[in-house]
């Protein structure tokens, strides 16, 4: 794998796969506006322009602050991402991405909850 098609911080790995980005949020990281505003950028550098779909799965983190969820839900906090599938394996993380959900209820990119990856992927394959 190329450096260019992987970068992580001390909140997200990033991974890009046959036209899909992989996203893991850390375990035990806290994520507030900047460190939202720190994951974008850090993803549209990865992606260079490229738009693809997101596979976000979540290691155990913390916390996500309200206004992180706000901005990371609307069109800039989203850029690059043509479709965005969650594998939720714990409360928390359903209770994010629901709220996720709510916020980006204007269809802004297709959405959708998974409990295996291999289902996530299948849907996610219609939007590359």
């Amino acid at each position: 794998m190329s450096h260019q098609e992987y970068f992580e911080n001390q909140y997200i790995r990033f991974e890009i796969r046959e036209g899909i980005l992989y996203a893991w949020y850390r375990k035990g990281a806290v994520i507030d506006l900047n460190a939202a505003h720190s994951i974008v950028s850090d993803r549209l550098n990865l992606l260079k322009g490229r738009k693809m779909p997101m596979l976000l799965q979540d290691e155990g983190i913390k916390e996500v602050k309200r206004e992180a969820r706000i901005y990371m839900s609307k069109a800039e906090g989203i850029e690059g991402v043509s479709a965005g599938a969650f594998i939720v394996t714990n409360p928390f993380t359903k209770m994010v991405v629901q709220f996720f959900l709510v916020l980006n209820n204007d269809n802004v990119i297709p959405t959708k909850i998974f409990r295996t990856e291999e289902e996530a992927l299948a849907w996610l394959q219609t939007y590359k």
